[in-house]
């Protein structure tokens, strides 16, 4: 693997004062591990029954199909404990990060990135990369094993029930998280494994798994200072680690208040800037956005894809995330997804196969047209094991859609929660429940036949 990485790219004025974000960075005492570990981490196969109180299975409000699983099956958007006494968790107006309005300073691609004829190394643009996502505890055995068992040259290593940050005051870094991090990336450097760091909450969040519009992230500024001070820390710490680290996931699952993606727009530009200012030049891997229309309704991140700006660099990648339908996707882990749905098939009046996955996917393509020299990667796509052999069957035709496309991906998710996890073959009946771990699970086989390709 690659020890050096491309060239600095200059960028113009950010809103948000730098002095403030790197004063905060400077903020490096540590804390006692707070977070409770995720379900399947290689253990007993059993479920982890020390999950955050209150986390959900992955629903933001209105039913978004791009959210993590294995989040929140209910919990009042915006309840996050360990908030800042007496912040209003779900009044967030439509406003910028302390911005002077009108001062967005993130600019379109078009130009800005697909102009470029030397553009930067990235394992993104030389390979297709076929992995999986991760809980950041699983240890060196576990990562082994689930490497040597399926091919995969990728995993997104994922800070959800661990974080990097702790999400209740004083907000201190996890020095034991970061251990893992350190760990990992060590391991999969000796063993040709790339990794995308994803810390996945940050403070400011109600839940591990994914974000909603009403969170007090989106409230002021002092939330956002908290991931600012995050990705200064691991930009310092990792700029010159090479190309086992395939990028930098800033954020897991972005949805806003408002309509308008100005406030999500305008992090990005600032976190970009952040960390090539201290040197760091790999790929940064930004997120699709949902948000909160005018009228109330939630539009997912796919479909908002056409109100993501980026910032003028040259090494960036898109990541939405697939869990459409979510009717069918998220069986058994959510109570708005009736078990015993079937694919291909109606669900919701709406025909459901391979080319209505296909046609779901077409916003991506319209961004990618856009752009043409932003690489795209699918972050998390998955069904939940009770859907059995019409799961295995959706996974397939998913994946060729994406495969056609060229697309980086990651299956979610490897040894994180039983409900997802490919090495566990089918119970009888069909649940969700623990199985013991097989490395001919009908799921798994599925997920081989491409992991494959990799070799």
């Amino acid at each position: 693997m690659r020890k050096h990485l491309g060239k600095h790219v200059g960028f113009g004025v950010i809103g948000l004062s730098a002095v403030l974000w790197l004063a905060m960075a400077c903020d490096g005492s540590s804390d006692k591990d707070k977070a409770l570990p995720n379900s399947d981490t290689g253990n007993t196969p059993g479920t982890d029954t020390g999950n955050t109180p209150g986390t959900d299975t992955g629903n933001t409000p209105g039913s978004d199909t791009g959210n993590a699983p294995s989040s929140d099956t209910g919990n009042t958007p915006g309840s996050d404990t360990g908030n800042t006494p007496g912040s209003d968790t779900g009044n967030m107006p439509d406003t910028d990060t302390g911005n002077t309005p009108g001062t967005d300073t993130a600019t379109d691609t078009d130009t800005a990135t697909d102009s470029s004829g030397d553009l930067p190394d990235s394992v993104f643009r030389t390979k297709t990369l076929r992995g999986f996502d991760i809980a950041s505890v699983a240890d060196n055995n576990v990562l082994k094993s689930v490497i040597d068992t399926s091919g995969a040259n990728v995993i997104r290593l994922m800070f959800s029930y661990r974080p990097l940050v702790d999400k209740a005051s004083p907000y201190d870094f996890n020095e034991e998280a970061f251990g893992h991090l350190r760990r990992v990336i060590d391991w999969c450097e000796d063993n040709d494994v790339h990794v995308v760091i994803d810390p996945h909450t940050t403070p400011g969040t109600a839940n591990a798994s994914t974000m909603y519009p009403e969170d007090d992230f989106w409230a002021d500024p002092a939330w956002q200072a908290h991931l600012m001070k995050l990705w200064v820390r691991i930009a310092t710490e990792y700029k010159d680690r090479g190309d086992v680290i395939a990028g930098y996931d800033l954020l897991n699952e972005p949805a806003v208040p408002g309509d308008d993606l100005g406030i999500w727009n305008q992090l990005v530009a600032d976190l970009v800037k952040a960390i090539r200012d201290v040197g760091d030049q790999h790929t940064i891997i930004v997120e699709a956005c949902g948000r909160r229309a005018g009228n109330g309704a939630y539009i997912g991140r796919i479909a908002s894809l056409d109100k993501l700006v980026l910032p003028d660099d040259d090494n960036l990648v898109v990541s939405p995330h697939f869990y459409s339908p979510f009717e069918f996707t998220h069986q058994g882990v959510d109570g708005n997804a009736v078990l015993s749905t079937g694919y291909p098939g109606t669900i919701n009046g709406v025909a459901w196969n391979k080319a209505k996955i296909s046609q779901e996917m077409q916003p991506i393509r319209d961004f990618q047209q856009r752009h043409p020299n932003v690489p795209i990667y699918i972050g998390e796509f998955s069904a939940t094991r009770v859907s059995g052999a019409d799961g295995e069957a959706y996974l397939r035709d998913l994946i060729e859609v994406m495969e056609a496309e060229n697309w980086s991906w990651t299956y979610h998710a490897f040894r994180e929660h039983d409900a997802w996890n490919p090495e566990m073959p089918y119970t009888d009946p069909l649940s969700n429940g623990p199985t013991t771990r097989s490395a001919t699970a009908p799921r798994l086989l599925v997920l081989k036949e491409f992991y494959a390709k990799n070799n």
